[in-house]
């Protein structure tokens, strides 16, 4: 059995490659409020933000995480959506 600083230490250990994977994310959605800007499309896109949703949720094998991963999944979109909006609304250059 772990100890809980042990626990604690892997989830700052998971928490630095999240960290990662989100600024490199945050990077791309730049560059999609770009796209979007050149070729007048709206930031939000309701076909692809349930297709993200499914082929993500059919990857979660334990039922009892769907949920949470479902309302990650959309936290992430709805952030994303704010990064391109503030870029597209002339907020960040």
């Amino acid at each position: 059995m772990y100890s809980i600083e042990e626990l604690r230490n892997k989830i700052d250990i998971i928490d630095d490659k999240i960290l990662d994977l989100f600024l490199e994310r945050m990077v791309v959605a730049r560059s999609i409020a770009t796209y979007k800007i050149e070729n007048d499309m709206k930031i939000f896109d309701e076909n692809r933000e349930k297709e993200v949703l499914e082929k993500n949720l059919e990857k979660i094998r334990l039922e009892e995480y769907k949920k949470y991963t479902e309302k990650f999944l959309n936290n992430l979109m709805d952030i994303s959506k704010d990064l391109q909006k503030d870029i597209i609304d002339g907020v960040m250059k």
